[in-house]
């Protein structure tokens, strides 16, 4: 039996898979608040089963250190600062016999990975993959490999309005696109939930945040889609149009890439621990 677990920022998904192929079983609960209660709730999920795991693959919302295989940080996951996978999920092969191993990664490199196969995406050599949600993360996936890098993107960190008067950023970086467009930073500046909001200048100043982002993104990647995934595009028909007005007024230094909307939704961290288990 092999598992993938994904734990973001706010929501936690559990699939165990047999054949890596599909997954047999999946589970979705609030990310946990203590190391205790993750133990905890993985070995409820794993009853009986611990001694058949043969491989784990782990996403994070944090930044991880792929080299010493361990988190360094994690603005919204706090208590797995600098732990390992092993500590974070409480399963080692002292409990598990078969366990081949843990693989970590942050959890928008595998939602990335299994966007870049998907129909709408495969034609795409170059595809970037940005998750909108409790923060904003994000990858760049080419020739439907992950990049080979020490740690992890934060394109949520990139600063787009250092005017901005936002006071006390979600990331604690002023003008950071994760302090302007996440949607723990949405409903700081506006007071409203995304999914309650119906004010178009509101949704107007998001998509112009939103294209900024996108455009340094581009910038640095030059990815030849950008598909974006996350909470907040469940308001995609809010914030397309000015989004896309506002991102192709900017200079082509290099053709636009296509901007697309994510069809997995929250299952795209478990599809691409999948892929990462049947490599």
């Amino acid at each position: 039996m092999n598992i993938v677990i994904d734990m973001g920022g706010t929501n936690t998904r559990i699939g165990l898979t047999n054949n890596l192929k599909e997954f047999f079983v999946t589970e979705k609960f609030p990310t946990p608040s203590s190391q205790k209660e993750a133990h905890t709730k993985i070995r409820e999920i794993l009853s009986g089963k611990t001694d058949q795991i043969e491989s784990i693959v782990l996403g994070v919302a944090g930044l991880v250190d792929y080299k010493n295989k361990n988190v360094i940080s994690a603005p919204h996951i706090n208590w797995i600062k600098d732990m390992s996978a092993q500590e974070i999920t409480g399963l080692s092969n002292k409990d598990t016999r078969a366990l081949k191993g843990i693989k970590i990664f942050n959890d928008a490199e595998l939602s990335g990975l299994a966007e870049a196969y998907q129909p709408y995406a495969s034609n795409f050599e170059n595809v970037a993959y940005i998750t909108i949600s409790t923060g904003v993360g994000g990858t760049i996936i080419r020739n439907k490999k992950p990049d080979t890098h020490a740690f992890n993107y934060e394109p949520g960190h990139i600063i787009i309005d250092k005017s901005s008067g936002i006071n006390e950023p979600v990331d604690n970086i002023r003008g950071s696109f994760e302090s302007l467009c996440s949607g723990t930073a949405f409903y700081k500046k506006y007071n409203i939930q995304p999914k309650d909001c119906a004010d178009t200048e509101v949704w107007q100043n998001y998509g112009m945040d939103l294209a900024d982002g996108l455009y340094t993104v581009t910038l640095l990647w030059q990815p030849d889609a950008i598909i974006l995934g996350g909470s907040m595009t469940n308001q995609w028909s809010s914030f397309y149009e000015p989004l896309i007005e506002r991102y192709t007024s900017y200079p082509s230094y290099f053709a636009h890439p296509t901007i697309l909307k994510s069809e997995l939704k929250d299952m795209n961290g478990l599809l691409g621990g999948l892929k990462i288990l049947a490599e």
